[in-house]
C-alpha cells in the first residue's frame, strides 16, 4: 500500500487530533483546511514511506497525491 504515491484519506488534518480522539475508531476532525495524507512515494526516504505516517496538504495545492479507497465489508471478497 505504500511506496507508489502519498494518498488522501477521509480525514481532515489536525496535528494533535490523536491526543484527544476516541481510542476506538477515531473519525478525524469534522472540518479543516488541510486533508490528511498517508504513505509515501518511491521518491520518499524509507523512513517516510510508511502507511502509519501522516501529514497535511491543502487539497487544491497538492501535486502527486493519490486516493486510498477502502471498503468496510464483514464478508471476505473472493476473486
Amino acid at each position: 500500500m505504500s511506496g507508489n504515491i502519498d494518498e488522501y484519506v477521509k480525514d481532515w488534518y489536525l496535528e494533535d487530533y490523536y491526543q484527544h480522539s476516541p481510542e476506538i475508531n477515531p473519525q478525524g476532525p469534522k472540518t479543516g483546511v488541510k486533508k490528511t495524507v498517508r504513505g509515501g512515494s518511491n521518491a520518499s526516504s524509507s523512513r517516510f514511506n510508511m502507511t502509519i505516517r501522516r501529514h497535511a496538504v491543502e487539497p487544491d495545492k497538492a501535486d502527486y497525491v493519490g486516493l486510498r479507497c477502502v471498503i468496510n465489508n464483514p464478508a471476505p471478497i473472493h476473486q
